[in-house]
C-alpha cells in the first residue's frame, strides 16, 4: 500500500516538478544489484517516471477514504435533545423509507438508547417523525407522557 500511494503521488508530482519526481522515482525503484551493490537506476525493468502514466482516479479508494458518516441532530417536540453521527443514508431513499432507515440508526447509537429506550420504545409513542436534509435533522413530535427514558 505505501508503494503504491508513493508511486501515485510521484507520478501526479511529475508534471510540476520533474527533476525532483524523477530522482523520487528513481530511489523508490532503485534496487542494488546483487554482484556488486550498484543501483539500477534506469535499467529496462526501471524506466523514467515519464514512461508512466498520469494515475487515473480508483473510485474503490476514493469510497473508502471518503467520509461516510454525517452529523444528525435530534430534536424533540422541536427541541434539541441530542446530536449524533449517522451513516450517510442512500440517495435513493426518500419518504418512509428515508424515515424508518434514519430512525433505526438513530437508535442504534448509544444516545438513541439513553432517550428512546434500549430497544426503541420511545419511538413508538412518536405522533409523527420529520427527517429533514437527508437525516441532518430528525424531529420527534411526541405526546406529553408518551415519552422515552430521557424525555
Amino acid at each position: 500500500l505505501r508503494y503504491h500511494a508513493t508511486s501515485v503521488l510521484v507520478r501526479m508530482m511529475a508534471p510540476l516538478t520533474p527533476a525532483f519526481a524523477e530522482e523520487c522515482w528513481e530511489a523508490l525503484h532503485t534496487a542494488p544489484d546483487a554482484a556488486d551493490g550498484t543501483a539500477l537506476a534506469n535499467s529496462p525493468r526501471n524506466p523514467s517516471i515519464f514512461d508512466h502514466p498520469f494515475p487515473d482516479p480508483d473510485i474503490r479508494i476514493i469510497e473508502q477514504l471518503s467520509n461516510r458518516s454525517q452529523p444528525c441532530a435530534v430534536q424533540i417536540n422541536g427541541k434539541l435533545k441530542f446530536a449524533t453521527k449517522i451513516p450517510v443514508p442512500d440517495p435513493a431513499l426518500s419518504g418512509e423509507e428515508l424515515q424508518r432507515w434514519v430512525v433505526e440508526r438513530i437508535v442504534a447509537t448509544e444516545e438513541g438508547r439513553k432517550v428512546f429506550g434500549d430497544d426503541g420504545e420511545g419511538v413508538r409513542g412518536a405522533k409523527k417523525i420529520v427527517v429533514v436534509r437527508g437525516g441532518r435533522t430528525v424531529n420527534f413530535v411526541i405526546p406529553r407522557g408518551k415519552g422515552g427514558k430521557g424525555m
